[in-house]
């Protein structure tokens, strides 16, 4: 998996493009409250699947089952998607998404020390993220496929270098 891979590069430009432009207007979110990564998004998302890989695969599954629960959380809640907020709630998505699908393979505190934030901090965004969703985080392999082939064909058009 390298750092610049496509996958990796689309996921990223999915996330840039569901970002408002305009300056947080919800500062008191457990999603703004949290510290912004001092890394780019682009080396967030690597780190993400670099160190939630599982059984050898490439991190790709929690990943897409984040991308899912990201749109889900968006129908709802779309102004809340902000340049400090893209971090913790995409974070947050793939954290429950990996709780999902792999129950028992990471600690509290390993997950928050991939995202870089306290355990409280990964907590309350769980929290807040669980009751956005509509207390349901389920999701399935097929919503996973599907938008595997949206960033891989809507965003090959948008073709930046990271």
């Amino acid at each position: 998996m390298a750092e610049n891979d496509m996958f990796g590069r689309n996921v990223c430009q999915f996330l840039l493009s569901k970002q408002l432009s305009a300056p947080c207007s919800h500062g008191k979110s457990p999603f703004c409250l949290a510290l912004e990564p001092c890394i780019d998004l682009p080396r967030y998302v690597f780190r993400i699947r670099k160190y939630l890989s599982v059984n050898g695969e490439d991190g790709e599954t929690p990943v897409l089952g984040g991308l899912v629960l990201f749109e889900r959380f968006l129908n709802g809640n779309v102004n809340r998607i902000c340049r400090k907020s893209t971090h913790s709630i995409f974070f947050t998505c793939v954290v429950l998404a990996y709780k999902f699908v792999f129950d028992d393979q990471a600690s509290l505190g390993y997950l928050a020390q991939v995202g870089g934030i306290s355990i409280p901090q990964l907590l309350d965004m769980e929290q807040a993220m669980f009751a956005a969703l509509g207390f349901d985080a389920g999701f399935d392999f097929a919503a996973m496929q599907k938008i595997r082939e949206r960033i891989s064909i809507e965003l090959l058009a948008f073709d930046q270098d990271f």
